[in-house]
């Protein structure tokens, strides 16, 4: 009764916790899923006292020595598969008069492994051990594994382990064609207990790193030094003009540095990889905690271009609130989707956790798309209704950088989905690190478009809280035609237009009075606080774009 009372007052403890509380479970949760990579195989399989399954089996790819795309350290020119266990039998009831296990090794690359073992066309599985049935069947020995045709590319061992008794497997496999290896290790006999230590290894003449993750070594290190030079051109462009830049441009550098930071741990990942051949948990958890904050940050960004902040509107107003918090749903779910799909390229995950944990991100992501381009398209209206053509033109051109960059994902997309729904991947895997590191690099084409428009530029941020009346790429053909946001700072400038003078000139004075960044501290204040008049006299939740004209310069006076 007191074990009842008992276990009454933890039901209600329990049901009693607050959200909190579930938050953090779901927290720990996906840090599980983080901390379950860390024990994700690599090229070297290491068991400790593991118990012996019927069978297991596994795989990867391997260059032979004459077609290897590099060798050095720490293959050495290397090109094998070897398996060194030390199997240690056990006493059981249960295992009748004979008190030997058949232990059963077997490497085989594709070719030759695609024809052992029998597949159940009804139970749809793979059957490796000969049983009665099959035996009547293929032709094979019960209680041995079915192999495939004896070939001089496939190796195999069988040894015997007594009960409380030790063998030992020691045999390599010298690479002479580059193919996808298999390795399988069984004992028929599930009566029979039997643990092994040691390990098995799949060696390239250039180190550890599967084949067909090898060309991922190449790609970051070349995008690694392409967003340092992005990242460099950046920084330089931003401190000439730093009292003009806006928060846009801020954001768009903690993009550059994310990325940066994203592929240089890649870089680091796949190195460490090689050399030791062992997935590296500290790595793996970085990589998929960089991952999401870009993928995040990255949406976030295209809709504060889309809404015009910066150059349609001043502040957010209150939907900042609602960023803030698809952001934060964005960025969880981001996390436990790479985290799993990491998970499954080592581990069997079932097909309903797959889904699961790529829905959240899937909605998420259309949410935010289509509030990207809903926005992106007031945001053209406006200009239109404002007759403003040049920045009209910028946004154009965003719609066509986000359209172009559609279009190339689905297509892209079709061709993954052809690609994994055949045999393409064991016919071609040496170019599978293709599929992952094509949308780093379309990532890396869309951002440095975005940049290029966005770019920090003299008097941009007077520029863009002001009003420039249309004008003409005809009137000087010194001026590049796609240099939009240079053509209009250029005019804007040079005073050439002389609506453009006047409406410039309150600012000027104020220049002669003051150094640039109080004068743009005032000149935010005044539009912020125009814009909060005109927003209570409309009734409207929205944020006009203001005029930097005479008026807001004898504001800008009055306040000095």
């Amino acid at each position: 009764a007191e074990a009842q009372r008992q276990r009454r007052r933890t039901h209600r403890a329990a049901s009693g916790m607050t959200r909190r509380t579930g938050e953090i479970g779901c927290a720990l949760r996906a840090c599980a899923i983080i901390l379950l990579i860390s024990v994700a195989h690599g090229s070297i399989d290491v068991y400790n006292g593991d118990q012996m399954n019927r069978w297991t089996y596994r795989s990867e790819s391997v260059f032979a020595r004459s077609d290897a795309p590099a060798s050095g350290s720490p293959g050495d020119g290397r090109a094998e598969v070897s398996i060194d266990l030390k199997l240690s039998g056990q006493v059981s009831e249960d295992a009748g008069a004979d008190q030997e296990a058949l232990v059963e090794a077997y490497i085989a690359p594709r070719s030759v492994f695609d024809s052992a073992g029998y597949r159940s066309s009804v139970q749809r599985q793979r059957y490796f051990c000969c049983t009665e049935d099959l035996a009547a069947l293929l032709k094979c020995n019960v209680g041995r594994i079915i192999r495939g045709p004896d070939s001089s590319s496939s190796l195999y061992k069988a040894v015997r382990v007594s009960m409380n008794g030790t063998a030992d497997i020691k045999e390599t496999l010298r690479v002479q064609t580059s193919d996808i290896y298999y390795v399988l290790i069984a004992k028929c006999d599930d009566a029979k207990p039997v643990t092994m230590s040691g390990k098995v290894a799949w060696v390239n003449p250039y180190g550890f790193l599967n084949g067909y993750l090898y060309g991922n070594i190449p790609l970051y290190g070349i995008l690694c030094a392409l967003y340092i030079v992005f990242a460099f051109l950046w920084l330089w462009q931003t401190f000439r003009f730093l009292s003009d830049t806006f928060v846009v441009q801020y954001f768009i550098a903690l993009l550059v540095f994310l990325a940066m930071i994203e592929v240089s741990t890649k870089y680091a990942y796949y190195q460490n990889f090689n050399s030791s051949g062992i997935r590296s948990a500290e790595t793996t958890g970085l990589s998929i905690f960089i991952n999401a904050l870009r993928m995040t940050t990255s949406l976030v960004l295209l809709l504060l271009v889309s809404m015009g902040l910066g150059i349609l509107r001043p502040t957010l107003g209150d939907v900042w609130r609602r960023i803030v918090a698809m952001a934060s749903a964005h960025f969880i779910a981001a996390a436990v989707f790479t985290a799993v799909s990491n998970l499954s390229h080592t581990h069997p995950v079932a097909a309903a956790w797959l889904v699961l944990s790529s829905f959240p991100i899937s909605l998420l992501n259309a949410i935010f798309l289509l509030w990207i381009f809903t926005s992106l398209s007031r945001s053209i209206k406006q200009c239109e209704s404002r007759k403003q053509t040049l920045k009209l033109e910028v946004f154009l051109k965003l719609r066509k950088i986000l359209v172009v960059a559609a279009v190339v994902s689905i297509m892209w997309f079709s061709y993954v989905m052809y690609y994994t729904a055949t045999d393409a991947f064991v016919q071609r895997w040496r170019t599978y690190f293709i599929i992952d590191g094509f949308w780093d690099v379309l990532y890396f084409a869309v951002l440095a478009a975005i940049a290029h428009l966005w770019r920090p530029r003299k008097n941009s941020l007077r520029f863009a809280y002001s009003e420039v009346p249309e004008f003409t790429l005809e009137d000087d053909d010194e001026e590049e035609e796609g240099d939009v946001m240079g053509t209009e700072l250029r005019r804007f400038e040079s005073g050439s237009d002389a609506a453009s003078h006047s409406r410039a000139q309150g600012v000027v004075e104020v220049d002669r009075q003051h150094d640039r960044r109080q004068q743009h501290a005032l000149v935010r204040e005044a539009i912020k606080r125009e814009a909060d008049d005109e927003e209570s006299r409309l009734g409207s939740s929205s944020v006009p774009e203001f005029v930097l004209d005479e008026n807001a310069a004898e504001i800008v006076a009055k306040k000095d």
